[in-house]
C-alpha cells in the first residue's frame, strides 16, 4: 500500500465522493498476467462516521472481504504510516547522530 498516499488522502479532507484504489498483479510480466488481481479500496462511509475497507481478488480463488473502522481506529492506522514511513526508509538511521558517532 502506498502509506502516503494514504496519509495524503486524510489530510486532504476525505469525503463521501473521494475513494483510495490500488490494484495489484502478482503475476505482472509473467505468462499468467493478468489472471489474478487484487485489489484495495479505501472510503468514507456516506454518513462520515466511518471507514470502509474493501480488499479484494479476482481470479484464481477469488474472494472479497469488507472492514469497517471507526474514525478513531483510522486515525490510528494513519499514525501508524507516520512513524513507519522514516523507519522504512531509512531515515531514522541517517539521522540518529549517537549512531553516526560511533562509525
Amino acid at each position: 500500500m502506498e502509506l502516503g498516499e494514504l496519509l495524503a488522502f486524510k489530510a486532504a479532507g476525505m469525503s463521501a465522493e473521494s475513494s483510495l484504489s490500488w490494484t495489484h498483479d502478482p503475476n505482472k510480466g509473467g505468462a499468467d498476467e493478468g489472471k489474478v488481481m487484487k485489489s484495495l479500496r479505501i472510503s468514507l462511509a456516506p454518513d462520515g462516521r466511518a471507514v470502509f475497507l474493501n480488499v479484494g481478488q479476482t481470479g484464481g480463488a477469488s474472494a472479497k472481504v469488507n472492514v469497517s473502522l471507526t474514525l478513531g481506529e483510522f486515525q490510528v492506522l494513519c499514525c501508524v504510516a507516520e512513524y513507519a514511513i522514516p523507519r522504512l526508509l531509512g531515515f531514522d538511521r541517517a539521522l540518529d547522530r549517537a549512531l553516526q558517532e560511533r562509525i
